[in-house]
């Protein structure tokens, strides 16, 4: 019996591990770009409710073809105001490179020092968090969650254990 326990134990990690999906972090904006964007004005940023100096990367984020979150944005905080050049999809390609009009940007934090992504939200003065190119969207305040960035856990209350 606890041979069989630790075997569906194992079996249910693997699947868990398999289907893990780390956030990529790109070097820089040069990475990503593909010709068009809005714009994020940022005035502060906090984690946990606490002014951040500096420490953090931050980052737009959508649902690629792969249903995968991929970066079409990001910045360095360093303390004072900055901007996020949020891309837009690169409609000569055909790969999902960057946001679909009206699409819900995703906001996450990367800590240098934990080395760990974080969920993160914005306040807005005046903007939308539904991406439109070309415009200009003002965030008074970048709030990271204390809580690390995980996957949404699998839902297994509609299988059947039989």
């Amino acid at each position: 019996m606890i041979k069989r326990l630790s075997i569906i134990s194992l079996l249910i990690l693997s699947f868990l591990n398999l289907n893990a999906q780390d956030v990529y972090w790109p070097s820089g904006s040069a990475e990503i770009n593909t010709g068009t964007n809005s714009t994020y004005l940022i005035q502060a940023t906090s984690f946990d409710g606490e002014t951040v100096v500096f420490g953090y990367t931050l980052g737009a984020f959508y649902l690629d073809d792969n249903n995968d979150l991929t970066c079409g944005g990001l910045t360095f905080w360093s303390g004072s105001q900055t901007d996020i050049a949020v891309f837009s999809d690169d409609s000569t390609t055909p790969e999902k490179d960057g946001f679909s009009e009206g699409e819900q940007i995703t906001w996450l934090a990367y800590g240098t020092f934990a080395s760990q992504t974080y969920n993160a939200s914005v306040s807005l003065v005046m903007g939308s968090e539904n991406y439109s190119s070309n415009s200009i969207n003002i965030v008074s305040e970048f709030s990271i969650d204390a809580t690390a960035w995980t996957l949404p856990k699998p839902n297994f209350t509609n299988c059947d254990p039989n």
